[in-house]
């Protein structure tokens, strides 16, 4: 009898337990934001999500920060507006993007509709030379910081992506910049399309 209790009062606890996580896990979902606008430009500050449901699009330089997420959905179109100056998205010092596409539905990044130069940037918190170095914000608002002590830092997953931009004659010269970006940030399946034709292909497992 004792035993019997014994394991009615584990299964109990296992069952709450499991509840908990469950909760845990849907007011995680649930704390994720959907743009009402699909323009989007100046600075992300709480976890985003970017679904698959129709194209969006980015008008000039868009910021992830204050370790915001942003997460976007297999098959999602994403596009430059046209413009006479480069944009594109840039990871701050400890927020995240989770682009994770597959082989069927990859995320498609179209950035060559603007000026040479665009792409994606991500700043991390892995060691480099110095402690913590300064890197030119691309919009021309100053620096940005990137690097530090944390080898597995990650900056989250670009998985079965396809970017096309424009090359520029510059430090970034388009594409996918990484700066201090730690062992635990997947890349892989990465598909580079630069405007005279030329096609890359970039893998970079996490280290575990």
């Amino acid at each position: 009898m004792k035993k019997l209790i014994g394991l009615l009062s584990l299964a109990i606890l296992i069952i709450s337990s499991c509840k908990k996580d469950a909760e845990a896990t849907h007011s995680s979902w649930n704390s994720e934001l959907i743009p009402v606008n699909d323009t989007l430009s100046g600075t992300i500050t709480t976890n985003t999500l970017l679904t698959h449901t129709h194209p969006w699009y980015i008008k000039g330089w868009l910021y992830v920060a204050n370790e915001a997420t942003l997460r976007i959905e297999p098959g999602t179109l994403i596009n430059m507006l046209p413009a006479k100056k480069n944009g594109g998205i840039v990871i701050t010092r400890g927020a995240k993007i989770v682009a994770a596409g597959t082989p069927v539905f990859p995320i498609c990044f179209s950035f060559d509709t603007v000026a040479p130069g665009s792409g994606i940037i991500l700043l991390g918190k892995a060691p480099q030379l110095s402690p913590v170095t300064v890197f030119d914000d691309p919009a021309g608002a100053g620096f940005l910081s990137y690097g530090g002590d944390f080898a597995d830092d990650s900056s989250g997953i670009l998985q079965h992506i396809q970017l096309s931009y424009a090359p520029a004659n510059a430090r970034f010269k388009g594409g996918l910049l990484l700066l201090g970006t730690g062992n635990k940030t997947i890349l892989k399946d990465i598909v580079l399309k630069s405007s005279p034709g030329r096609i890359d292909t970039f893998t970079r497992p996490a280290l575990h």
